[in-house]
């Protein structure tokens, strides 16, 4: 959007167009937080990355937690040997967790069949 002369205001993000023209230090988010879809509508994965850490909610299961440092392949969760860092984590995803707005079929064009 900076590249193409669009305000950027509103937007929940950084420009990364310091990286990409060579124009100083690259801003950084303290934390990436994402969701993914998982089991039944309307439930999700969340998933933060804050530095060497990784952290995963399924749906009502608990905090998985990662340290890539020295574990790339997140093979061993480490929640319960590292809580100060699982509460923190928590801590990071409840505020960035938004409800997805509610789904709404648009109407169906008169005299047409529909599947």
């Amino acid at each position: 959007m900076e590249l193409a002369g669009s305000s950027l205001e509103g937007v929940d993000g950084l420009s990364f167009v310091p990286t990409l023209v060579g124009r100083g230090p690259q801003k950084r988010h303290e934390y990436l937080y994402w969701e993914s879809a998982h089991g039944p509508k309307g439930q999700f994965t969340q998933a933060i990355r804050w530095g060497d850490w990784k952290a995963m909610r399924p749906p009502n299961r608990p905090l998985e937690l990662y340290n890539l440092s020295t574990d790339e392949s997140e093979t061993t969760e480490v929640a319960a040997g590292n809580p100060q860092i699982a509460r923190r984590i928590e801590q990071m995803m409840r505020p960035a967790h938004e409800a997805p707005p509610p789904q709404i079929e648009p109407p169906k064009p008169a005299g047409q069949r529909w599947r």
